[in-house]
């Protein structure tokens, strides 16, 4: 059975997430506060976390970052719920694997956490055949944005958001040249999982269904470096179309002050 941390700091929304998760099959770890949530990420083993925190002293951001920051031997992946309009854009400078807009349904909460939670899925991983199958995915998908609170839809804000993003993946696809080189696959493995995450954020879809093929790679598929180095490329060339794409998004929305 895959044990989750699920953190909220509203007593109903805790026992509404535990009650989906329960309900579904997985064995739930509660906790009402940042600070416990930490502890416990440090001392115990977790398939993956569902953090729901809201603004004060420790918010689903700030538990993230600190808890990769100074945990760097845990491998949680965190999905974390976004309760402000800064929240939306300081999720996409944190290594999450996932991002939920509220307010959440069960089937999105369960699909989201199926999609993330560590031990669920193995084979090779970035073959030929899921790679293709992710061209089928936009680049980017703006009707996706409706999701988010609709006084974060203005240009400041989604120019902002758009330009951490670009610059994040930037430096994850470089980190991942380097695992490669270094034939470091629990490296690839973080930072693949990063990079999901930061593109989901942003609704990048093909560039997010590409990291998310390469998540279940074993070594025999990694240690084939030239061909790895390939699909790298071509996740690099999906993040400047998703750069266009986003450019045009604006253009479009705003106009020529974009």
């Amino acid at each position: 059975m895959h044990n989750i941390l699920v953190c909220s700091d509203d007593s109903a929304n805790l026992r509404s997430l535990c009650d989906i998760l329960t309900n579904a099959g997985y064995s739930v770890y509660p906790c009402e506060t940042g600070e416990d949530a930490f502890n416990a990420l440090s001392q115990y083993e977790f398939n993956l976390g569902v953090i729901d925190l809201h603004p004060g002293a420790q918010s689903g951001e700030m538990l993230a970052a600190k808890y990769h920051d100074t945990m760097a031997d845990k491998r949680t992946p965190l999905i974390l719920f976004a309760n402000t309009i800064q929240a939306v854009k300081d999720t996409a400078a944190v290594e999450v694997a996932a991002y939920i807009d509220h307010p959440v349904d069960s089937e999105t909460l369960l699909r989201v956490v199926a999609e993330n939670i560590v031990g669920r899925r193995t084979g090779t991983g970035c073959s030929d055949t899921e790679l293709r199958k992710t061209s089928q995915q936009p680049v980017f998908d703006p009707v996706a944005l409706s999701n988010f609170p609709k006084e974060a839809l203005d240009q400041d804000f989604l120019s902002s958001l758009f330009e951490i993003f670009l610059d994040n993946a930037a430096v994850k696809l470089a980190k991942l040249h380097e695992s490669i080189a270094q034939n470091d696959l629990t490296a690839f493995h973080d930072h693949i999982h990063a990079l999901k995450g930061i593109a989901g954020n942003v609704k990048a879809k093909r560039l997010e269904a590409m990291a998310h093929t390469c998540q279940f790679i074993e070594s025999s598929r990694f240690a084939q470096s030239q061909e790895m180095e390939s699909v790298l490329n071509a996740m690099q060339a999906c993040l400047a179309e998703t750069r266009i794409a986003m450019e045009a998004y604006l253009q479009q929305e705003f106009g020529a002050k974009s």
